[in-house]
């Protein structure tokens, strides 16, 4: 894991990162537990918090305990602007204390004024190396690339306990309940993030994970941790080279001897309580005896109740969106080999996957000993293998089954589950480095933290890695942001853009195609509603062309505003798997989209005011008064007739009754058989109810003929000659309920309530 010739370069840049003079305030954050102080990054326009502790030593009788948390609090500011100790481990390059349970916290500068998504990196080094302060793991660069996406991000890192510190595995520790405590401190400090990061402009609904080796491995144990039961603690994940099959999980009998050699050296092997003696012991004292077998997670029946493989069958996970990958040569070999017989006898010994001899041959077999076999050779001469090509064989078998086999079980486990799985192969030879060398694990962090400086080579082949590690960036960036893969379809790193994909293109133009004509299909439902009310036009009895026309209209436009982006190359990635009109070009936006949409909203809004004043005009109680009527009811079979002004329109009664204008003047009393044609046949007259019902009901008096000369068969003219004005008499009902049904439809029933009145005043009740 750890990379020694990179090492010093980066160390120089990464403290110069933390060397700028402050230009800015110091930014402060107030956690449950008191206030800390930070310092302001002005080469990155960042704040930074460091240091800051999230549980309680773990030194002491808490030496080996699960963590526990922070129980005290403080009045005083406290600053956090250097990183605390990392935790004891086997390598010498940090400065380590048993007191490293601290947290860091990386921000845009100043408190965001919206909650920010966060991204929590966990680091790899096979569960016995690692920190926080490792300048390959300076997280200012992937926030950097998120700011200039303008969509930023929080990042958080943390120390956990490694090797024996966080997992020393005995029969007594296991019956404490304290197994696997380097787990636990990352799950605790998961938790701290919960409780605090909203102080920091975090938002803790919108948690990432991410880990690389040993850290997505840990982030795995955590996905099948407690039964796979959901605390809420991250709502995604990034695994780089890691995850179920990482690291093994051992029974406790393969911890017995370590654990012997370690009590045995340090004379606690015959105390009666080894681990309180353990506990007692001074730090570098430990530390001087420390073992080089590297520990391991083990089942504890608490945070962790099973192997993964169990618990997969029992569908005992918790599944989230994921980005999933591993490089091409994870290089985790079997052996030093030259044979084929020395690979197959190196597969007995292999410390980390025994195989069995069925297993071994068929492993052989799927990786023949053909230097021109592909993958996984890299071999480009087959008449002049590689050096080492026997060693690259066992590697490739080893990698396959350490990390490549892993990753595929997971996406397909968590596929099925109904998340979003992104998998990656990263294939990327660092400079001068020998094809046949490989792409090795962990070559693909410094692109991931956008950390290539120095380490590539000279411009202009150096241009094309920095232009990959801001890809990646970018790619984080917006799944942290969207749970969606960022950056959709083929991406030209020749140059300084990104293209959409066909994907991505496709679902803009869907977009503003379906966008556009929910829009105009608001518009085009106002104006039916308009001539329905003022021409009594009801759409299912027009003719199919017209029906045509009026749908190629509502489509008509959008077809328009989103051909013109798409041909005009003007759909660009905006969040997630999605293109839309490109945020460079706002004329284009508003020209397109927001400009036709406040026409329609403002077009809208005239239509319905001008409706429901012609309603309130045509069919209000003012203009009742000024009216003589005649009434129509299908149910109540009184007819009355009185005179008054002709007047163009109709009147709705009830759901089956409707008022129609003056025809003329008429008899009260009306002979069945000489009843004008408008009347549908079936309707008779009801003469024991004649008019006294109807007028006591619609407060309307009966009149008398002014007429009374005037012939009958003229009364009959005149009123079927008014009644052709009104050809739709058997629809008359539909359009009724065509109105009502539109006014619904377009969220308009303040016109059924201006209109709706008492039936007493003669008014239209809808």
């Amino acid at each position: 894991m750890m990379h020694s010739n990179m090492f010093s370069i980066l160390h120089i840049l990464f403290l110069a990162t933390f060397a700028q003079t402050i230009t800015a305030a110091s930014p402060k954050a107030t956690t449950l537990n008191g206030t800390y102080v930070g310092k302001h990054l002005s080469s990155w326009d960042q704040d930074a918090f460091l240091g800051i502790p999230y549980a309680q030593p773990p030194t002491g009788s808490l030496r080996f305990k699960w963590p526990q948390s922070l129980n005290t609090a403080f009045d005083e500011e406290r600053t956090a602007t250097e990183y605390g100790d990392s935790c004891m481990q086997y390598t010498q390059n940090w400065t380590m204390s048993e007191d490293c349970l601290s947290m860091n916290v990386i921000r845009p500068a100043g408190k965001p004024k919206k909650l920010l998504p966060v991204l929590v990196w966990v680091y790899g080094g096979g569960l016995y190396a690692g920190s926080s302060a490792d300048p390959q793991y300076n997280l200012s660069g992937i926030v950097k690339v998120s700011q200039d996406i303008d969509e930023p991000i929080l990042a958080v890192s943390f120390n956990y306990r490694l090797g024996m510190w966080g997992f020393l595995q005995n029969f007594n520790l296991l019956k404490e309940g304290n197994a696997n405590a380097g787990l636990l401190d990352q799950r605790l400090a998961l938790r701290w993030i919960q409780e605090n990061i909203e102080a920091f402009g975090g938002d803790p609904d919108r948690v990432v994970v991410w880990g690389e080796s040993a850290g997505a491995q840990s982030l795995a144990y955590h996905m099948f941790s407690y039964d796979g039961q959901d605390d809420g603690l991250y709502r995604g994940a990034i695994l780089e080279s890691g995850g179920i099959t990482g690291a093994q999980i051992h029974d406790l009998s393969y911890y017995n001897v370590a654990f012997e050699n370690l009590t045995r050296t340090v004379g606690c092997w015959d105390k009666k309580d080894q681990l309180a003696c353990l506990r007692d012991l001074d730090e570098k004292a430990l530390y001087a005896a420390r073992p080089s077998l590297t520990w391991n997670p083990l089942i504890d029946g608490t945070f962790l109740t099973g192997y993964p493989s169990q618990l997969i069958r029992q569908n005992k996970f918790h599944s989230v969106p994921m980005i999933v990958g591993a490089n091409t040569d994870e290089t985790f070999c079997i052996g030093k080999v030259n044979t084929t017989e020395d690979l197959f006898y190196e597969m007995f010994r292999w410390r980390n996957y025994a195989l069995s001899a069925p297993t071994a041959r068929k492993l052989l077999e799927l990786y023949p000993d053909d230097p021109c076999h592909q993958p996984p050779y890299h071999i480009t001469n087959c008449s002049r293998p590689a050096g080492n090509y026997q060693g690259r064989r066992a590697c490739a078998i080893g990698s396959d089954i350490a990390m490549i086999s892993g990753r595929r079980k997971l996406a397909e486990l968590f596929t099925e589950s109904g998340e979003d799985v992104y998998s990656y192969r990263f294939d990327q030879l660092w400079y001068q480095r020998a094809e046949w060398d490989g792409v090795k694990h962990f070559d693909n962090v410094a692109y991931s933290f956008q950390n290539i400086s120095g380490l590539l080579g000279p411009s202009p082949k150096y241009d094309s890695h920095a232009e990959l590690a801001n890809t990646i960036g970018q790619a984080y960036g917006k799944f942290i942001n969207t749970l969606n893969n960022s950056v959709s379809g083929i991406i030209y790193l020749n140059t300084s853009q990104l293209y959409p994909g066909t994907a991505c293109v496709a679902n803009g133009f869907i977009g503003q195609l379906s966008v556009s004509a929910a829009d105009f299909s608001v518009l085009a439902i106002s104006v039916t509603t308009l001539l329905t009310v003022t021409r009594f036009m009801y759409i299912p009895n027009t003719s199919t062309t017209r029906k045509a026309f009026i749908c190629v209209a509502v489509w008509t436009m959008p077809l328009i505003t989103s051909l013109i982006p798409t041909i005009a190359g003007e759909m660009k990635p905006v969040g997630g798997n999605w293109c839309w009109i490109s945020a460079t070009r706002p004329d284009l936006r508003y020209a397109m989209t927001h400009g036709w949409r406040f026409f329609v909203i403002l077009s809208t809004i005239i239509i319905y005011i001008y409706i429901w004043v012609y309603l309130r005009r045509h069919l209000g109680t003012k203009s009742r008064a000024s009216r003589r009527t005649l009434s129509f009811s299908t149910r109540n079979t009184n007819t009355m007739f009185s005179k008054g002004s002709k007047d163009t329109g109709f009147r709705v009664m009830k759901e089956d009754e409707v008022e129609l204008d003056t025809f003329g003047t008429r008899h009260g009393e009306v002979d069945a058989l000489s009843s004008p044609a408008i009347f549908e046949q079936g309707i008779h007259w009801d003469r024991r109810r004649e008019k006294t019902d109807e007028i006591e009901d619609m407060g309307i008096r009966e009149v008398t003929n002014p007429n009374p000369q005037a012939p009958p068969q003229a009364q009959q003219n005149m009123l079927q000659t008014n009644a052709s004005e009104f050809p739709q008499r058997r629809a008359t009902h539909d359009v009724e309920v065509e109105i009502k049904r539109m006014m619904l439809l377009n969220g308009y029933p303040f016109i059924l309530s201006a209109l709706q009145m008492q039936r007493r005043t003669g008014s239209i009740i809808i």
